[in-house]
This record gives structure tokens, C-alpha cells and sequence, in this order.
């Protein structure tokens, strides 16, 4: 029985260091192996990873930069007001 488990445990192992081998030097993003991937696969993830930077860079702009009124609205807010005090 310890021997089976010893057999198992060392071919096991060496599963694992010739798949450690096969994976050097490979790109891999978040334990993905993009060189393996098909031309679909690779245009999804990079789609995906794009809309996620994407999505940050939005909310750090919309958050960083205060978005002023335009002038028209102001001059119009104004005139309201004008007339406002006109009639009263």
C-alpha cells in the first residue's frame, strides 16, 4: 500500500515538474495560458480586459474632474430669475 502511494505521490510530481517546465517562458494572465488559447478566446479576454480598464478609467475621470455646467444654462438660469423678479 505504501508503495502505491509513494508511486502515485512521485509520478504525480513529476506531472507537476514537466508541466512546470512546459509552462516557462509562456505568457499567462491570471493563470491563463494565452498561447494555447484559440483567436476567439484571445479576442474575448481582450475584450473583457479592456472594458475593465475601461470601466476604471471612467470612474476615476468622472470622479477627478467636476464637470462644469455649460455657460448657456447658466445665462438661462439667469433670465429666469430676471424675470422672475420683474413680475413679483
Amino acid at each position: 500500500m505504501s508503495n502505491e502511494v509513494e508511486e502515485y505521490s512521485d509520478e504525480l510530481k513529476r506531472e507537476s515538474d514537466i508541466e512546470a517546465r512546459d509552462a516557462m517562458g509562456k505568457t499567462t494572465i491570471a493563470f491563463i495560458d494565452i498561447e494555447n488559447m484559440s483567436a476567439v478566446a484571445k479576442v474575448m479576454w481582450l475584450a473583457v480586459i479592456s472594458a475593465l480598464f475601461g470601466g476604471i478609467g471612467f470612474f476615476f475621470y468622472k470622479e477627478l474632474f467636476a464637470c462644469e455646467p455649460d455657460v448657456n444654462d447658466i445665462r438661462k438660469e439667469v433670465l429666469k430669475m430676471r424675470k422672475e423678479k420683474k413680475s413679483n
